[in-house]
């Protein structure tokens, strides 16, 4: 006898605990497929994965831990926007798939690394001066 379900589920303990055979069901890693950066928003576009039934966004601050940014439903899932991003931040992101009985693994290779650059404005930057001068003929 073999038990199939997700790792760290209530199947798997149990087959643990009764000595029964236990198969991880995984579906596969939902790959991103770009994240652009416009103004003070990143936008991920990614693959929807058969069988989810959410999927869960992972972000990460420069050389910072992993943490769970959202959760998204199957018909929201395939693009997010994330616009709580500072100027001169690196933010890098990955996606999992999670089903009723399986999910996908973090399998490193498809980590997604942006970097949000500083924008200059007119009162941040030095002022200039120009002289303008007539041509020399001009009297």
């Amino acid at each position: 006898m073999t038990v199939y379900g997700k790792k760290g589920s209530p199947a798997e303990k149990y087959a643990k605990d009764n000595g029964i055979a236990f198969v991880a069901v995984t579906l596969d890693v939902p790959k991103v497929r770009s994240a652009v950066v416009d103004n003070d928003t990143i936008t991920l576009r990614f693959d929807k994965v058969d069988g989810a039934v959410e999927y869960q966004i992972y972000r990460k601050v420069g050389k910072g831990a992993f943490e769970l940014l959202d959760t998204l439903a199957p018909a929201k899932a395939g693009i997010y926007s994330d616009a709580d991003v500072e100027e001169g931040s690196r933010y890098t992101y990955y996606v999992i798939a999670d089903g009723v009985n399986a999910c996908s693994e973090f399998d490193g290779a498809t980590v997604t690394s942006v970097h949000v650059p500083m924008r200059r404005s007119c009162a941040n930057s030095t002022p200039r001066c120009f002289h303008v001068r007539p041509p020399s003929f001009v009297r």
